[in-house]
């Protein structure tokens, strides 16, 4: 797990080097009030400049188009969760089903805090193993997460690696 965890690293440094350096990126994670169990926000702070170093400022598009926090490796118990779905059958009845799920991050909001400074707040959330537009959101569970947030502006685009502990 070790050596996949390291040559995992080592390609998306790779990618990072001859794709990223359009719009350079920092992000800090901040998973303050978010605990096993519960489904509070974690924080991403990032920072945007351009290659020169200039802050690039205004980049909080419509349904943050162009923005994503992708999950890469999280723990088992988040990765393997259960997702609650409620529909309607046929004859109008509520019906409630509890179906295997994949756990994923969700971006909840994007707020410019300074220029070129981004708060971007992401949730636990899954989506069903059998049916992929069934999502909805999850609990964290205990670990570490490993994830990569990429934002894309026209052609500049520019991603970076990052992890947070979940308690």
């Amino acid at each position: 797990m070790t050596r996949l965890f390291a040559l995992l690293i080592a390609i998306t440094v790779l990618a990072q080097s001859l794709y990223s350096a359009s719009l350079p990126i920092q992000v800090v994670p901040m998973p303050s009030a978010a605990a096993k169990g519960n489904t509070e926000l974690v924080d991403l702070i990032v920072r945007l400049s351009a290659t020169d170093g200039t802050p690039r400022s205004g980049l909080v598009p419509p349904a943050f188009r162009g923005w994503t926090a992708k999950l890469l490796l999280s723990p088992r118990d988040f990765n393997e969760t259960k997702l609650r779905y409620d529909s309607k059958d046929n004859f109008g009845r509520s019906q409630t089903a509890v179906l295997d799920a994949i756990g994923m991050l969700t971006i909840r909001n994007i707020v410019e805090i300074d220029r070129g400074v981004y708060r971007v707040q992401i949730a636990p959330s899954a989506y069903a193993k059998q049916q992929t537009s069934i999502q909805g959101f999850t609990a964290w569970a205990e670990g570490e997460y490993l994830f990569r947030m990429s934002v894309a502006d026209g052609p500049n685009m520019g991603d970076v690696l990052g992890t947070f502990t979940i308690r």
